[in-house]
């Protein structure tokens, strides 16, 4: 599973998908979880929580309690923002000689006081040794931003650091990779260090360091035989890979390949194991970036001064990064993923490699198959390379997708089951025309709309899987589905609340319906109504 980045947008969305795959018996069958940026946000809680009815194993790391995966508390947690930080830069301005941006370091204190222990108890910071082993193997992913890249200098092997022999230069083969960190044993041991005692909250922070908002976090490299090479510089891992697919990439070359490129053939291969023990893999990509129909908000009231100043720059900025990746994700996941999905439909044998995709985007335009089908059908792409193939594929998601909505939209008694809204999210696009990926705060109707939205996401998704007349769709392990729709594990569903009705949403695009405007618009309310 990977959560993509996107600020407290990233989240919230993707602690709202956990929690609804929780609800569907999937989340505690997942074996590897990467994450960058916001996602690291929810991913670090996950990896590091306990369930509410399972006490953790041992006693809680340094005197701390560790926090609960209770969907009230937790998804307080996440859509909290960053606002202590801009508030602190933001003071900053008016100093003298202190430096503009908030160093990673007191970042890591905010995060770690906030979001991981909520300041109950100990005075040391959770480490990656203290991860529950119960969780799946966590990945934070960030970007290398020095000369230093870990593992492509000759020093490295003549120090005889590396933990496993040529591992690093197998894994540099594409230019994003150059750039490529993750927090992990194989890293981590090209600096000779280790992970395990490396504090939770600073590997978040690095993940999520936003360049313009805080320092870049630094790492010493013990293995380095030049002043100038002993310190490696990293920021946001958005930056490089905002949907934390690189890692996953790894282990995909080695489920399917053999190319030991991953670090958990020799230094985690339980994790491993529960993969390649299976006849094929399920990759979930929990997705929060902008799609075609949004962007960023320029109708958004911001707070006077330096602040508003200070949260129109970090907004733009957000903007251009979150259409930047979504170009980025688009490229690895016709290499990565969609690749794997062709040659299964034409060679099932081929890559037993499952892709679904969570995410904003798959809402968007779902009926037409979602906005990359809708664009491509709007283009007229026909001459493409492989568009014949591609055009297929395309169809028959399309049709599949259509198959989805008719099983869940068109069924309150089923929508009441998967405790979803009475509205279809396409609504939701059609009245909000901008979505930020904001580091201050989300208000509440667009966390609300945002939760709704991934609950919607997910439920879609999972009745896809559910769909027998598709032969090249496949169920994992766990997810329950009676009568031709998905349904949710009886023993997880008291984990995820009920939304209120209407809920907060819902009573935004009501009132969006009923309010008088042009003829676009009244279009627009009258799709709106229909669906």
């Amino acid at each position: 599973m990977a959560l993509s980045g996107g600020g407290t947008k990233a989240a919230v969305f993707s602690g709202e998908a956990l929690f609804y795959l929780d609800f569907l018996g999937l989340l505690g069958r997942t074996s590897v979880l990467s994450s960058v940026s916001g996602g690291s946000f929810a991913g670090s809680v996950y990896a590091l929580s306990c369930d509410p009815d399972t006490p953790c194993q041992g006693v809680q790391p340094h005197g701390r309690e560790r926090p609960v995966w209770l969907y009230e508390p937790v998804m307080r947690t996440l859509g909290q923002g960053y606002k202590e930080l801009i508030r602190e830069q933001a003071v900053r301005a008016f100093m003298p000689l202190v430096p503009s941006t908030v160093s990673a370091g007191r970042f890591a204190e905010i995060i770690d006081r906030q979001f991981l222990g909520e300041g109950r108890g100990g005075r040391d910071p959770f480490t990656f040794g203290d991860l529950n082993p119960a969780r799946p193997h966590l990945f934070l992913n960030a970007t290398i931003t020095s000369e230093n890249r870990v593992g492509l200098g000759s020093q490295v092997a003549q120090a005889g650091c590396w933990p496993l022999p040529n591992r690093g230069f197998l894994r540099r083969r594409t230019p994003d990779e150059y750039f490529h960190f993750a927090f992990s044993d194989l890293y981590f041991g090209m600096l000779k260090s280790r992970v395990s005692d490396y504090p939770l909250a600073s590997g978040v922070a690095a993940s999520s360091a936003f360049p313009a908002l805080i320092d870049f976090a630094q790492l010493q490299d013990y293995c380095a035989t030049k002043d100038s090479e002993r310190t490696v510089l990293l920021m946001d891992g958005g930056a490089n890979d905002n949907q934390a697919l690189i890692e996953i990439y790894m282990i995909l070359s080695e489920l399917v390949y053999g190319q030991h490129r991953s670090d958990l053939w020799q230094l985690n291969p339980r994790a491993l194991e529960t993969l390649s023990g299976q006849d094929r893999a399920f990759v979930i990509v929990i997705n929060s970036s902008v799609t075609e129909m949004t962007g960023a908000d320029v109708t958004r009231r911001r707070p006077f001064g330096l602040i508003g100043l200070l949260d129109a720059v970090l907004s733009k900025s957000l903007a251009a990064i979150d259409v930047y990746s979504a170009e980025g994700y688009t490229l690895r996941k016709q290499s990565y993923l969609t690749l794997a999905d062709l040659l299964r439909q034409t060679q099932p044998q081929a890559a037993p490699v499952y892709p679904s995709e969570i995410a904003l985007t798959a809402l968007d335009q779902y009926v037409l198959g979602g906005t990359e089908a809708a664009l491509r059908g709007k283009a007229q792409a026909a001459d493409a390379p492989g568009a014949d193939i591609a055009t297929a594929w395309a169809e028959r998601r399309a049709e599949r997708q259509r198959r989805a909505y008719d099983a869940i939209v068109e069924r309150p008694e089923v929508r009441d089951l998967l405790r979803l809204p009475s509205y279809h999210p396409q609504c939701y696009f059609d009245m909000r025309k901008a979505l930020d990926a904001s580091l201050v705060s989300l208000d509440e109707q667009d966390q609300a709309c945002l939760q709704e939205g991934a609950r919607w996401a997910t439920a879609l998704r999972a009745q896809e899987m559910c769909d027998s007349a598709d032969p090249f769709v496949a169920r994992p392990d766990g997810l329950r589905c009676e009568g031709g729709h998905v349904v949710p594990d009886p023993a997880r569903i008291t984990r995820l609340p009920p939304l209120p009705s209407p809920s907060r949403c819902e009573q935004r695009v009501q009132a969006y319906l009923s309010k008088p405007s042009g003829a676009q618009a009244i279009d627009q309310r009258l799709q709106c109504r229909r669906l």
